[in-house]
């Protein structure tokens, strides 16, 4: 597994959604949370390994607020 940052740059707490698209062996551990003002959270991503190697396209959205930012 890998890990991904988030951080919150705003002067306020933010709620975060983070979903994966297009890839059913991706899963995250966590995927609604609150960031409060300056601070960070790790989410780790978690692969399947159980799928043949290979190349494999996928999506990571984030969206905060109901807005998306990434």
């Amino acid at each position: 597994s890998t890990a991904i940052n988030i951080s919150n740059n705003a002067d306020y707490s933010k709620n975060f959604k983070l979903k994966v698209e297009e890839v059913s062996f991706v899963s995250l551990s966590d995927n609604n949370f609150i960031i409060k003002s300056g601070e960070n959270k790790e989410v780790k991503v978690l692969v399947n390994s159980s799928y043949e190697i290979g190349v494999y396209e996928g999506k990571l959205l984030v969206y905060s607020n109901y807005f998306s930012i990434l």
